[in-house]
């Protein structure tokens, strides 16, 4: 990390900079002069501005030395914010760069967007990998696996997180349990002995758990698979091999080297990451669990509460797209060559401002605690809410989160929300059924924009959640809906229709080309129309609190009832929270129906239109009512929203009146039943009061 600073940057020391503003650079020309004449540091500033300020304030602080600018101090200043580092919680230490002085508050309209900043952190010390620089016990961020990839730094600072959450954290102890043998995962890698110097000790080999005399420690991986299938994983085929050795992880002579006969990248580096941690076995799904067989692949995937909950630890590999790209190196700064850190002489402790020079402290541009690729897969996100501690390797830096803390290599330290979806896969998912449901949406409101590469994979990817969220709630499980909460589990929408965000709109699902009998890229079935597994995209459940849950279980709100009693369907063999495929199921409902088109009348013509906007049509009642002989139009007009865009040309449609106010639009079959193809919101008189309940069946 050797570089070349300017007259100015030579002279600087941290311990001038802390709360203290400090004249950099007379204005921006000159700093942008320095850094195109090689001094390092003036070069990290301007790539930093460059990337955090807009275009519009840069000319802004360029023209400041111009009569008539805003901005009366045109000069360029640091300011140092020195943090200890204590992980609850914290943020980095950092250098603030302004034009003009930093602002008391961000609003102030001179200086408003024109300021950023750098973060601190110490280096380990040169002469051993594993000892870190006197700055150390001053600065907690670190740059673990950056341009020298320092594996000994790593594994000591996963080593100090983990101590520290064991230390402090009961709920993470509570869940940490120990396992006990028929927990333990059917099948797991054996990395070799990391106590014994001996060849054969370290030969990587698959075991099965039931053969071990006690229950031991394992870590678990999370990752992308990529496109296609894996080069070599667990078969019926290849079982007798790997329950020997694992090709190209051990000394053995028959292993094969080939490309086409090796473990991909990400495999390879769990393992050498596991020996490194100092714990014997691992659990990779590529390898412990049968591809190509069925019953096998079933019965383990209901099993990932106890594999991912019962580690001592998951590896997650935010960062790798693919398992060939493996995870361990950060090409963060390949991306990004001018944000290189700068060495920074420190000066004495900021804590007392006395005692001998703590030496270079190294200046980088913010790492993001972005996860990378990871974060948009579906299987991930199940495997991340139920691991008790994991060890991230996003996209610029590496962080550890457990059910408490997530602390990140930069010292960034931020608590898990108490209320949020990620203890659903704890001990302690919630204190009752009505808030483990709200954790339910609020699940599904970050898994469904996740991608699946097997679309029929929807309920096994929620399924060991649905187990633990079914305990609580004591209800029937029905294609991802809960009988007990059937109402508003109906009411489910698309967000694309929300102002919050650009989200795509929602659409069918589509074969991936390895089922048989299927077209890679034709429509498929995978849930019930009523239930939000019949879409693929992001959902949302509108009711949130108390006072609005309401409307979906009050008598005078609610306007469907089931038909067979307390029970929405009469199918066989549904209703536990472990099924993991459920493209057909019916409900059998009671409720107001009424037959309607698309309204000929324009949008000025509707007075008090509901939440009408680009994304919806208007309807009108289809057909009258006899009064006294006479026909006369029923008085009801609703804004409708097709889940589908490609499904506004249905016919034949009715809307379902499902709470007061809104309810399911719904398609007739051939067969008399009806299918979801959208929700409405009354309008105009409101909903009919002389429409007689009727049989009404959903698929």
């Amino acid at each position: 990390m050797a570089s070349t600073l300017c007259a100015k940057c030579s002279t600087l020391i941290l311990d001038h900079l802390w709360n203290n503003d400090v004249v950099f650079h007379e204005n921006l020309q000159a700093l942008i002069r320095s850094a195109e004449q090689g001094c390092a540091f003036c070069n990290l500033c301007w790539t930093l501005i460059q990337a955090d300020w807009k275009p519009v304030n840069i000319e802004r602080c360029l023209a400041a030395s111009s009569p008539g600018s805003q901005i009366s101090d045109p000069r360029i200043y640091l300011q140092g914010d020195w943090q200890p580092p204590d992980p609850v919680p914290s943020v980095p230490s950092r250098i603030y760069l302004s034009c003009g002085k930093m602002p008391m508050m961000v609003g102030d309209p001179t200086v408003d967007g024109l300021f950023c900043h750098l973060d601190l952190f110490a280096a380990p010390g040169l002469s051993s990998p594993a000892r870190y620089s006197p700055a150390t016990a001053d600065f907690g961020a670190r740059y673990i696996t950056g341009e020298n990839r320092n594996l000994d730094l790593l594994v000591s600072q996963v080593h100090s997180w983990v101590s520290f959450c064991q230390k402090y954290h009961k709920l993470c102890n509570n869940a940490s349990r120990p396992s006990a043998p028929r927990t333990m995962p059917t099948r797991l890698i054996d990395v070799g002995d990391p106590s014994s110097t001996s060849p054969a000790s370290s030969t990587t080999r698959i075991v099965l758990s039931s053969t071990l005399p006690t229950p031991q420690p394992y870590i678990a991986l999370s990752y992308c698979w990529g496109p296609g299938p894996l080069t070599l994983s667990l078969t019926d085929a290849t079982l007798p091999t790997f329950l020997t050795h694992l090709p190209a992880t051990s000394p053995s002579p028959s292993a094969k080297t080939s490309p086409l006969n090796s473990l991909p990248q990400s495999h390879l580096d769990a393992i050498q990451l596991t020996r490194a941690l100092g714990i014997r076995y691992l659990w990779i799904d590529a390898l412990c669990i049968t591809q190509g067989n069925r019953p096998d692949w079933e019965r383990e995937s209901k099993l990932m509460a106890s594999v991912y909950g019962g580690a001592f630890l998951t590896i997650v590999a935010g960062r790798a797209a693919s398992s060939h790209e493996g995870f361990i190196p950060n090409t963060h700064l390949l991306h990004n060559p001018h944000g290189a850190p700068v060495p920074l002489p420190c000066g004495p402790s900021p804590r007392s401002h006395r005692g001998p020079d703590l030496g270079a402290v190294y200046a980088t541009i913010p790492r993001s605690a972005l996860l990378g690729p990871v974060s948009t897969r579906g299987w991930c996100f199940q495997e991340g809410l139920l691991s008790n501690r994991s060890l991230v390797f996003g996209e610029q830096q590496v962080g550890f989160r457990c059910r408490v803390l997530s602390m990140w290599e930069d010292g960034l330290a931020t608590f898990e929300s108490k209320d949020g979806p990620h203890h659903l896969g704890g001990p302690m998912p919630g204190r009752d059924a009505a808030e483990v449901m709200r954790r339910w949406y609020g699940m599904l409101f970050h898994f469904t924009p996740r991608a699946l590469t097997e679309p029929h994979d929807v309920f096994a990817c929620v399924a060991s959640i649905a187990m633990l969220v079914g305990r609580v709630v004591k209800s029937r499980y029905l294609a991802g809906l809960w009988e007990g909460d059937m109402v508003r589990g109906l009411m489910w929408r698309g967000r694309h229709g929300l102002h919050l965000g650009s989200y795509e709109p929602l659409r069918r699902p589509r074969a991936s080309g390895f089922r048989t009998g299927e077209v890679k890229g034709g429509l498929v079935v995978r849930a019930p129309s009523w239930s939000w597994a019949a879409v693929v995209g992001p959902v949302i459940w509108e009711a949130a609190g108390v006072r609005k849950e309401r409307a979906f279980v009050d008598r005078e709100s609610v306007c469907v009832r089931p038909r067979n009693g307390e029970r929405w369907t009469v199918q066989e063999g549904v209703g536990e929270a472990d099924r993991l495929f459920m493209p057909r199921l019916e409900l059998q409902v009671w409720g107001r129906m009424v037959e309607v088109r698309r309204a000929e009348m324009t949008l000025v013509e509707v007075k008090h239109m509901p939440k009408y906007d680009k994304f919806g049509m208007l309807l009108d009642a289809a057909s009258g009512v006899v009064n006294g002989g006479r026909r006369s139009v029923l008085g009801f007009i609703a804004s409708a929203y097709f889940d589908v865009d490609d499904e506004k040309d249905t016919e034949d449609l009715w809307c379902l009146l499902v709470v007061v106010g809104q309810g399911l639009l719904l398609a007739k079959d051939v067969d008399g039943k009806f299918r979801r193809v959208g929700r409405f919101l009354v309008a105009g008189d409101g909903w009919p009061e002389n429409i007689k309940e009727v049989a009404v069946d959903l698929i």
